[in-house]
């Protein structure tokens, strides 16, 4: 199961599609197991084609019409930047990330975790901030939009296995009782008492909030 919930979402209003930034209510939860959701997007010069209004001149006469062209907002992951090894993804031949943030990845809070870093980007990826997503091939010929900063790859989807520390705060109900000590567990062990199960936690996390519903497993 996955966790997923990126900073922006798509508006599909009268006129141009168009980004706001939105609040996910994960950010707090992420930051406790050492993980951050960029608030840039992710560029990708391998994308896939979206359908957008262009300008045409016939003739002297300017003509708008709908054409498919090359977006870079719709990352396209193919194996090559996946994590091959990982049963997860092991046997996708492409994933499109529409809309995608960047991850980053608290080492220190994540010392004692396994992570591993399923899809990520090309190294010639570049971030932008602005939430102009209609894009203008008259000034930027190639991509439809400026590039930005340094070009290098990024995580888009992470997981991480492991254990994590936690303490127990008395319930309002419990008040009185003497509070329980500091506990070293994994989440879903008999100690937590969300799972019943003895095992370590996992979650999957990749940064664009167009995927599956919050959840862990």
């Amino acid at each position: 199961m996955v966790i997923a919930g990126g900073p922006y979402a798509l508006r599909l209003d009268f006129g141009s599609p168009s980004l706001e930034q939105v609040t996910t209510g994960l950010d707090d939860l992420l930051a406790h197991y050492g993980v951050k959701v960029g608030q840039s997007l992710v560029m990708d010069p391998r994308n896939e084609p979206f359908p957008v209004e262009v300008n045409r001149n016939l003739g002297g006469i300017t003509v708008r019409e709908i054409q498919a062209v090359r977006y870079p907002f719709f990352v396209d992951v193919r194996p090559d930047t996946m994590d091959r090894s990982s049963p997860i993804v092991s046997r996708l031949p492409a994933v499109t990330m529409n809309f995608v943030s960047p991850i980053e990845i608290d080492a220190e809070k994540n010392k004692e975790r396994k992570v591993t870093t399923l899809l990520r980007s090309t190294d010639q990826a570049w971030l932008r901030t602005s939430t102009d997503i209609q894009p203008n091939f008259a000034v930027n010929p190639e991509f439809g939009f400026p590039v930005e900063g340094e070009r290098k790859s990024h995580p888009l989807a992470v997981a991480c296995k492991g254990c994590s520390r936690a303490s127990s705060r008395a319930s309002p109900r419990r008040s009185r009782r003497r509070p329980r000590p500091r506990q070293r567990h994994c989440l879903g062990s008999p100690q937590n008492p969300r799972r019943r199960q003895s095992r370590p936690s996992r979650s999957a996390r990749p940064s664009s909030s167009h995927l599956t519903p919050p959840a862990w497993w």
